[in-house]
């Protein structure tokens, strides 16, 4: 037998052990544990491994490195009772997730404190009450977790085309005190033109087509998103240039009806 150059040997080698990570790679549909609960892979990118999750009622999803994955889940390989139609999941995409509007926990007085100064500056504009949701609360408090003052792209969102508020704070993070600095920008606002950077804050949480609100407090910021639902135009997408004469309409009900 001739004996084969080591540096043959080791290419050989390298070529076997991508391949067999290759097969070992998860794809999208395939299911794995994830802190205890069966996850479906979304999508891969780079090694990170989008995942979402569904049981009963409750849905859910995140990332993590795709080394994290726990086994994969184990299939009943028993055949159906005859005449017994395949049973079909489709878990909820992140859009259908955020339009599931929630209201917030008796405890969580933070999102009952921030959702009802928004739904009281948006009655003085004739704007229709906002709704909370749990999903879009959680885009912004895993953002603001993780870069602080800092906008997210939020019109590339996996939920959708979302607006955003930042608000900074060296003491405690109000709710009241956030929307009520963002209100500020109304002053001297021209309802007749186009909004401008000095004033997204005010235009953003008033615009008339948002439906679903959600926020995030986390190292000194507090981060709200505005979303107007997964069938809406983009003019209802919150500070979308073009659409600011239709959305932001001036004041036209007094604060004593608007409480």
């Amino acid at each position: 037998m001739i004996p084969m150059p080591r540096t043959w040997l080791a290419a050989l080698l390298a070529q076997q052990l991508c391949a067999s990570a290759a097969l070992a790679a998860p794809a999208p549909g395939e299911r794995f544990i994830v802190d205890g609960r069966c996850v479906t892979v979304t999508e891969v990118d780079a090694g990170q491994v989008s995942y979402e999750w569904s049981e009963g009622n409750a849905n859910g999803w995140g990332t993590l490195d795709a080394g994290s994955l726990g086994p994969r889940c184990r299939v009943d390989a028993r055949p159906p009772a005859a005449g017994a139609r395949p049973r079909v999941e489709r878990p909820a995409d992140a859009g259908e997730r955020a339009a599931m509007p929630n209201t917030p926990a008796g405890d969580d007085a933070f999102a009952q404190q921030i959702l009802k100064a928004h739904n009281r500056f948006r009655c003085l504009h004739g704007a229709p009450p906002l709704q909370w949701s749990d999903a879009v609360a959680d885009y912004a408090q895993r953002w603001v977790a993780r870069a602080g003052f800092k906008h997210s792209d939020s019109y590339n969102s996996p939920i959708g085309q979302m607006g955003e508020n930042l608000y900074g704070s060296s003491g405690a993070l109000s709710g009241d005190e956030a929307t009520a600095a963002w209100y500020s920008e109304s002053e001297g606002y021209d309802y007749g033109r186009e909004g401008s950077s000095s004033s997204g804050h005010f235009t953003a949480m008033i615009w008339k087509d948002a439906k679903f609100m959600g926020c995030g407090r986390a190292r000194g910021t507090l981060s709200c998103n505005y979303w107007a639902g997964p069938a809406a135009d983009s003019c209802a997408v919150p500070n979308m240039g073009g659409c600011y004469t239709k959305q932001v309409r001036p004041v036209s009900r007094d604060r004593q009806s608007c409480r």
